[in-house]
């Protein structure tokens, strides 16, 4: 089984008086164009995960969708209520393993993909920090905490320089 965990793109500034709650903060314009680019790198490399797995907030879904669109329009797209930011990296897994995909595409955020990814390579804590629309791989041998290697970690400006 692989697992890709991707970071949502740029979304609007929590800080600003208008921001919306947090579940509905938005990709900006900006986080739209980078993450179609990073998706464009995604397909430049030939990563063909076998579904999308997204957080239910809005600026992962829009980051799937885009995702979806570019790089696999064919597979199927799952809301996962667990894949949120503080989501807890057992119950993630869990959720992504009872999902019954090989290979899927997951869309969420920080710390909780951070945390995945530390679980998953058997890390106390997290070892990486991905950026928005940054990407790793992770194969899983067993889908417990130090069951899998951590294959790719993939920063957005790569993708992007990929993507064209």
């Amino acid at each position: 089984m692989w697992i890709h965990l991707l970071r949502h793109g740029i979304a609007f500034d929590r800080a600003d008086p208008r921001c919306p709650p947090d579940p509905k903060r938005p990709l900006t314009d900006k986080g739209i164009a980078r993450t179609r680019a990073a998706a464009k790198g995604m397909r430049q490399l030939g990563l063909e995960p076998d579904a999308i797995l997204t957080s239910p907030y809005l600026r992962a879904r829009q980051t799937a969708d885009i995702v979806h669109d570019v790089l696999v329009p064919e597979v199927p797209m799952k809301r996962v209520s667990s894949m949120v930011p503080e989501g807890e990296p057992a119950q993630l897994l869990e959720a992504i393993v009872a999902a019954g995909f090989d290979a899927p595409l997951c869309v969420g955020h920080a710390p909780s993909l951070d945390d995945l990814a530390g679980f998953l390579i058997g890390c106390a804590g997290p070892v990486l920090k991905l950026k928005k629309a940054g990407l790793c791989s992770i194969e899983v041998e067993k889908p417990v905490a130090g069951g899998g290697r951590l294959r790719a970690y993939l920063p957005p400006s790569l993708l992007r320089g990929l993507g064209g």
